[in-house]
């Protein structure tokens, strides 16, 4: 593969920071000497709409064969692009581009985003985090969610701004097909057709659990080495 000069690829982002907008009402009642204005300011969203809040470094590989590699790098799951951050400027490329990622996670660990759309009965767009690659491999997809303010002014009580939150849908990949799964013991263990009641028996002897990401990586590790 052919690392190529970041510049030739990359469109400029102007990053700008603008007020938060308001609704202005106008009241003018009877006996008023002068219009009365009252604003009021819009419902705020709190929350990351990036799969990595901070920079991290590491290399992309594009669908053309290209790699650029050595800039910090963010995911916008929301804008669904990539930003590189190339000496205190910020540069954009669709993930429409991308191949995968590579890059090391918060935990210390080596981890490979790859575009959804390698995957040819997947209609959906964006990149899967490959948390184990095999026979079957065990894949996350990321997307946002947005919670919505309950605050109740006559009580005072409730989250006043609206949320956004991380979440992950879950997938077993077999070749360059995606099935989309629970994370549930009767739909993973349904996965593992004859080889169900073994599995079954490493996970219980082991105390591992089908809800936790770790543990699922180890159950499906271990399918794979049968």
């Amino acid at each position: 593969m052919k690392q190529i000069s970041i510049t030739l690829l990359l469109t400029f982002l102007g990053l700008s920071v603008s007020s938060q907008p308001v609704d202005v009402f106008v009241y003018s009642g009877s006996g008023a000497s002068k219009t009365l204005q009252i604003q009021t300011k819009k419902t705020e969203t709190k929350g990351s709409f990036y799969y990595n809040d901070n920079w991290k470094p590491g290399e992309i590989y594009l669908i053309t064969g290209e790699v650029i590699k050595d800039y910090p790098l963010k995911y916008d799951l929301r804008k669904n692009i990539i930003e590189i951050k190339v000496e205190n400027i910020v540069k954009v490329l669709s993930v429409g581009r991308v191949k995968e990622i590579h890059w090391i996670d918060d935990f210390g660990n080596k981890e490979i985003l790859r575009n959804a759309m390698l995957y040819e009965n997947y209609n959906g767009t964006g990149l899967f985090s490959i948390l184990l690659e095999g026979n079957k491999s065990f894949l996350k997809k990321p997307y946002l969610k947005l919670i919505e303010s309950n605050y109740v002014t006559a009580l005072d009580v409730g989250e006043k701004s609206n949320q956004i939150v991380k979440r992950n849908y879950y997938f077993i990949a077999e070749g360059n097909k995606v099935i989309e799964i629970k994370k549930s013991k009767k739909q993973i263990l349904k996965q593992f057709g004859d080889n169900a009641d073994i599995i079954k028996e490493f996970a219980q002897k082991n105390k591992l659990s089908y809800k936790n990401d770790n543990d699922l990586i180890k159950i499906f590790s271990y399918y794979n080495s049968l």
